[in-house]
């Protein structure tokens, strides 16, 4: 049974989620999606999550941040050998440069490569 609550205007929605959300809410949201990234970075069900979120909600911005987390995680997949790699890093330079750095800082999952202990 799904629990709906009476508005001011008298509409019923969904149990905490307004008829038109807010800008604030919107915030809310996201940031409980980065700090779910952040507490567990190596889980890439958060950012999957998070990748379908923004791209529900529709923006282009959104959509261009969403592009960004699903095509790291499709690289991170990928044999270090693919042809595609190329063509994929590129892309993924062209998404990171629409979108803010400190958003990137968050949630950009890098390879890191040649380390030595």
């Amino acid at each position: 049974m799904t629990r709906t609550r009476r508005t001011s205007a008298g509409v019923g929605c969904l149990w905490g989620v307004p008829p038109h959300p807010t800008p604030e809410h919107w915030l809310n949201e996201e940031a409980g999606f980065l700090s779910a990234i952040r507490q567990t970075p190596a889980d890439d069900t958060a950012r999957l999550a998070y990748a379908d979120w923004l791209e529900e909600r529709g923006d282009p911005d959104g959509s261009a941040k969403a592009a960004f987390l699903r095509l790291e995680l499709r690289m991170s997949d990928a044999p270090e050998k693919s042809l595609n790699r190329v063509r994929w890093v590129k892309q993924l330079r062209k998404l990171a440069a629409a979108v803010d750095p400190g958003w990137l800082a968050v949630v950009s999952h890098p390879k890191l490569e040649a380390c030595r202990l």
